[in-house]
């Protein structure tokens, strides 16, 4: 039997790498000999349709700016962090009271805020700003520690963020050729008839050809769902596919 799919768990660039193995594994094992060709043929064509939008969005005109403005602002709130940090040390205690106050002021949002979501962080580093102006103890505190033009240039930073993730999301609503987790959800469907005409040929015996196939399948699942858990504890990735990862 094949194994089931742990589909949510797989970013874009995995799900496509997946599914376009184990397509060139079945090819490779043909097809027609198996009796696989047609709901293969569906398969190959629906992952197809999932990697020309997923490339499309890559390219998008915002992407490269989005992900700028993101490491930017990560950078300014690690660095204003890291400063803060290191005057909790200092041996003015008006210094150290003000470093602390700053620090609580941010930790209330997440120890690791450059680590959030993108929506999330933009919408944490927001409310981050708007306490760095009003909070009459934190802006003093700021002030006293020469702060307040590092955490403008963060304000400023995030909306521009802000914009540019919107402008891009506008351009792929606009496209006509559909979402990519609708686009993924017809990748499982089809998989899914494949999937179930390999295992009814695999009940007639002699069956090795299926057996085999349906082993190299199981594999790649095996390898593809270990990259996510890697990913997602930190890990990286160690495939070595030709598809995105991201």
């Amino acid at each position: 039997m094949i194994q089931n799919i742990p589909y949510s768990i797989f970013i874009n660039g995995e799900f496509i790498g997946l599914f376009s193995n184990i397509s060139k594994t079945c090819t490779e094992g043909n097809p027609a000999v198996l009796k696989i060709d047609a709901p293969l043929a569906e398969v190959i064509t629906a992952v197809e349709a999932v990697n020309t939008l997923y490339v499309r969005q890559k390219k998008s005109g915002e992407t490269n700016n989005v992900i700028s403005l993101d490491a930017l602002r990560d950078r300014y709130i690690t660095g204003i962090k890291k400063v803060v940090n290191g005057y909790t040390y200092h041996p003015d205690e008006a210094i150290v009271k003000a470093a602390s106050t700053i620090e609580l002021c941010i930790d209330k949002y997440g120890t690791n805020i450059s680590k959030q979501s993108l929506v999330t962080e933009t919408a944490t580093l927001n409310k981050l700003a708007a306490d760095f102006e009003k909070d009459d103890k934190v802006k003093a505190a700021l002030a006293l520690l020469n702060l307040t033009s590092w955490t403008t240039a963060l304000k400023q930073t995030n909306i521009n963020f802000n914009d540019a993730y919107l402008v891009r999301n506008k351009e792929y609503a606009e496209r006509p050729e559909g979402d990519l987790l609708v686009l993924r959800k017809v990748v499982e469907t089809k998989f899914d008839v494949l999937k179930r005409h390999i295992e009814w040929y695999a009940l007639t015996p002699p069956a090795p050809a299926y057996d085999s196939l349906i082993n190299k399948i199981n594999s790649l699942i095996d390898q593809y769902i270990a990259t996510a858990k890697r990913r997602k504890s930190g890990g990286g990735s160690t495939l070595s596919n030709n598809q995105p990862t991201a």
